[in-house]
């Protein structure tokens, strides 16, 4: 998983993304896509309802690694909802 002064670094995406930039979702510190534009990683903050998550595979970081090359696709476990 991704470090937590890693993630906050990222900056926050105000508007809705289009769906090709979005890379997946993460779960780690509450549920955020994680969207890439023009090279930029982002961060936006969803709901648990929100329809964008119906239609995404959740996203592991792997610290070990450079932020840019750890993204992992994983796929979601529904039984694992809070």
């Amino acid at each position: 998983m991704v470090n937590q002064e890693d993630f906050i670094a990222l900056p926050k995406y105000e508007k809705d993304p289009k769906k090709e930039h979005i890379l997946g979702q993460m779960e780690q510190f509450g549920i955020h896509l994680i969207i890439k534009e023009k090279g930029v990683l982002y961060k936006k903050r969803v709901e648990h309802g929100s329809h964008f998550l119906k239609e995404l595979q959740k996203l592991e970081l792997l610290s070990e690694e450079p932020v840019i090359k750890s993204w992992q696709y994983q796929d979601v476990d529904p039984t694992r909802r809070d």
